[in-house]
C-alpha cells in the first residue's frame, strides 16, 4: 500500500481550508485540515512526518504560539505560514513564509 505524503492545513477561513485541501488533494498529497491550533496540536504527534500549512492570524492560540510548541516538542515538521501581515513573522525553525494579499 502506497503511503502518500501528508499535509496538515490550519486556517479558520472554511473557504481558505477548502481551497487548500483540494489543491494539495489534487496534487497527490494525504490531507488532514484543521479549523484551529488547538484541534490539530491535540491530536498531533511529535515524531509525524510531513508539512504543515498554518495562518499566521487565527484565533485561540495562534500560528506563532503554535510554531513555538512544535519547536519546544522537537516536532519534525516542515512548516509553511501563511500571512497577510507582513509585520508579523516568529523567529527561528524551519519554516517559509506564503503571504497574501
Amino acid at each position: 500500500m502506497k503511503h502518500l505524503p501528508k499535509v496538515f492545513v490550519i486556517d479558520d477561513e472554511p473557504t481558505m481550508l477548502a481551497s487548500l485541501e483540494a489543491l494539495f488533494t489534487a496534487e497527490g498529497y494525504a490531507v488532514r485540515c484543521f479549523s484551529s491550533a488547538e484541534g490539530f496540536y491535540a491530536q498531533h504527534h511529535r515524531t509525524e512526518v510531513g508539512c504543515l500549512v498554518v495562518d499566521l492570524m487565527i484565533p485561540g492560540m495562534g500560528g506563532g504560539e503554535l510554531l513555538r510548541r512544535l519547536q519546544e516538542s522537537g516536532s519534525v515538521l516542515s512548516v509553511v505560514v501563511i500571512t497577510g501581515c507582513l509585520s508579523r513573522r516568529p523567529n527561528g525553525g524551519r519554516v517559509s513564509y506564503l503571504y497574501r494579499l
